[in-house]
C-alpha cells in the first residue's frame, strides 16, 4: 500500500511539476508581452472567474470521485451526472459573470475580453478537473495529472501562436487565442475519459441523497476556490493593476514550490475515502504521516522560495523587480499552502465536509477583511501579510480539526 501511494504521488508530482512548468513559461511569456498592468488586470478578472467557477457542476465532480472511489460500478452514472450539472450550472454562472465582472473588479472591459476570460475558467476548467477526478477515482494518477497539465499546455500554445501571428501585444488581441486553446484542450480531456475509461452512457437522474451530498461539496469547493483565487481580484481592485501584476508573479512562484504537498493531497484522496469508511486505525496512522511530511515540506520550502525570488526579474522582465521582494515576504506561504491542501483533503475524505466548509469560509472572510485593511499598503507587502495571516490561521484550524477528530498523540 505504501509503495502504491508513493508511486501515485510521484506520478502526480511529475505531472503537477509539468503543469507548473508549462503554466510558469506561459505566465512569463504573457507577463513579458503585456507588462505588469495588463497582466495584473488579467489575473484579477481570471481570479474572479475561477472563484465563481468553483460552483460549476454543483459538487457532482467530487461526488463522482467519492462514489466511484468506493465502488467503481457507480462511475458511469456519476460521470454523466457531473457532465449534466456542469453544462447547466456553467451556463448560468457564465451569464452572471458577464454582467458583474467589471463592477466587482472596478475595471471596465469589453464583452469579448470578459467572455474570453469567463469561458475557460467558469466552464472549461471545471470540466478538466472533473476529467482528472474520473481518473483519480480509478487511481490512474498518471492520466489524472495529465488532465491538470492539459490546460497550461494549451495556454502556452496559444501564447506561441499569438506571438507568431504578429499582432499588437495587448490583452484584447491575445484572449481569442486563449479561449480557443481552452475549448480544444477541454474537448481532449473529456474525450480521454470516454476513450480510456469507457463509461457506458446512463441518463442522468438525481435523488435527494445526491443533491444533499453534492451541495456539501459545492460549498466546500466554493470556499476552497475563493481562498485560492479571490485574492488577485481584491488586489486588483484595492491596489491597482501594477501591484496586482507583481503580486500574481510572486504568488505563482510560491504555488509552484508547494506542488509536492498539493500532489500528495490529491494522490491520497481516493485511499482516504476508502480507509475512513472501513479502517479508522490505518486512517489515523496515515494522518500522522501526512502531518509529518507536510511540516517537513513547509520548512524546506522557505529557503527555496527565497533563492528563486531573485530569478523573477530575469524571467518576467525588469519591470517585475518589485515582485522579487514580494516573493521573499511570501517565504512561509508554500508551506502553509501545502499544509492547508493536505488538511482539506483529509477533512473531505473523512466525511468532515462541514468542518472544512466552516474553517475555509471563516478563512475567506478573514482574507477579505485583511485585504481591505492591508492590500493598498507597502506596494503589495500588505497583501502578502494578509494572505499569510489567512493561511496560517487556516492551517492551524484545519489540522486541529483533523487531529482532534482522531485524538492523535505524538509518538
Amino acid at each position: 500500500m505504501a509503495s502504491s501511494l508513493a508511486k501515485n504521488t510521484l506520478l502526480m508530482v511529475t505531472w503537477q511539476a509539468a503543469r507548473a512548468a508549462l503554466q510558469g513559461v506561459w505566465a512569463v511569456a504573457i507577463a513579458r508581452l503585456l507588462g505588469p498592468s495588463a497582466y495584473g488586470a488579467f489575473a484579477g478578472f481570471a481570479g474572479l472567474a475561477t472563484t465563481l467557477g468553483a460552483a460549476t457542476g454543483l459538487g457532482f465532480g467530487l461526488l463522482m470521485l467519492q462514489m466511484a472511489s468506493r465502488d467503481l460500478h457507480r462511475f458511469p452514472a456519476y460521470w454523466y451526472k457531473a457532465l449534466a450539472a456542469i453544462s447547466l450550472s456553467g451556463a448560468v454562472l457564465a451569464s452572471l459573470y458577464l454582467t458583474m465582472a467589471p463592477a466587482l473588479t472596478g475595471h471596465e472591459a469589453s464583452l469579448m475580453v470578459v467572455l474570453a476570460i469567463c469561458v475557460p475558467e467558469v466552464i472549461c476548467l471545471p470540466l478538466m478537473i472533473t476529467a482528472s477526478q474520473a481518473f483519480q477515482a480509478h487511481e490512474r494518477m498518471g492520466w489524472a495529472g495529465a488532465m491538470y497539465a492539459l490546460g497550461p499546455a494549451g495556454n502556452l500554445v496559444a501564447a506561441v501562436l499569438f506571438v507568431i501571428s504578429g499582432k499588437e501585444a495587448s490583452l484584447a488581441n491575445y484572449l481569442p487565442w486563449h479561449l480557443t486553446a481552452s475549448l480544444v484542450t477541454t474537448s481532449i480531456a473529456v474525450a480521454a475519459v470516454g476513450t480510456i475509461l469507457r463509461p457506458a452512457f446512463q441518463a442522468p437522474s438525481v435523488n435527494k441523497d445526491d443533491l444533499s451530498e453534492a451541495a456539501g461539496f459545492t460549498a466546500m469547493r466554493a470556499a476552497d476556490s475563493g481562498l485560492a483565487s479571490i485574492d488577485k481580484t481584491l488586489v486588483l481592485r484595492l491596489a491597482g493593476e501594477e501591484i496586482a501584476g507583481h503580486y500574481t508573479a510572486a504568488y505563482r512562484l510560491a504555488a509552484f514550490i508547494a506542488l509536492p504537498a498539493i500532489s500528495l493531497a490529491i494522490s491520497t484522496a481516493p485511499r482516504l475515502f476508502r480507509l475512513s469508511a472501513s479502517d479508522p486505525t490505518q486512517t489515523a496512522r496515515l494522518v500522522a504521516n501526512l502531518l509529518r511530511m507536510g511540516l517537513l515540506a513547509a520548512v524546506a520550502g522557505i529557503p527555496v522560495i527565497w533563492a528563486l525570488s531573485y530569478a523573477i526579474p530575469i524571467l518576467f522582465g525588469p519591470e517585475f523587480q518589485p515582485a522579487s521582494a514580494l516573493a521573499q515576504w511570501m517565504a512561509p506561504f508554500p508551506g502553509l499552502l501545502g499544509l492547508c491542501a493536505l488538511g482539506a483533503s483529509l477533512l473531505m475524505a473523512m466525511g468532515k465536509r462541514s468542518a472544512r466548509i466552516i474553517v475555509q469560509s471563516a478563512a475567506a472572510a478573514l482574507l477579505v477583511c485583511s485585504m481591505v485593511v492591508l492590500a493598498s499598503a507597502g506596494s503589495g507587502r500588505g497583501a502578502v501579510v494578509a494572505v499569510l495571516l489567512t493561511y496560517a490561521s487556516l492551517a492551524v484550524a484545519m489540522w486541529w480539526t483533523v487531529t482532534h477528530r482522531w485524538r492523535l498523540r505524538p509518538e
